[in-house]
């Protein structure tokens, strides 16, 4: 039986693992603007993320195929937006005004 320890336990795990994995769009996007990784690079390497994702899905939730993909299948759909949306920021270079502005302190 499952006791009200072992509840608050799963459940503040299952947070914090939602939390950490849904964070996935965050890590795509500056690591393309900082030029650390291309758009094409992430692109043609998704069969090695969505592995990444499948196993990380399995280690942060309980042994049941429900919960790993309840965990996988939105982690995946949220690095495809971060890479759609890191994919069209790419070729976008700010222009000086605005680079000036921000370190002056005006934007």
């Amino acid at each position: 039986m499952l006791g009200l320890a072992q509840f608050l336990g799963l459940s503040g795990w299952l947070s914090l693992a939602f939390g950490l994995m849904f964070q996935t769009p965050v890590l795509v996007v500056p690591a393309v603007r900082l030029g650390l990784v291309s758009a094409a690079d992430l692109r043609r390497r998704r069969p090695i993320v969505m592995t990444v994702i499948l196993i990380a899905a399995a280690i942060l939730t309980p042994p049941d195929v429900i919960s790993q993909l309840l965990l996988a299948i939105p982690t995946w759909l949220l690095f495809e937006l971060g890479l759609f949306w890191a994919g069209r920021r790419e070729g976008i270079v700010p222009s000086a005004a605005a680079v000036g502005a921000a370190v002056d302190g005006r934007g």
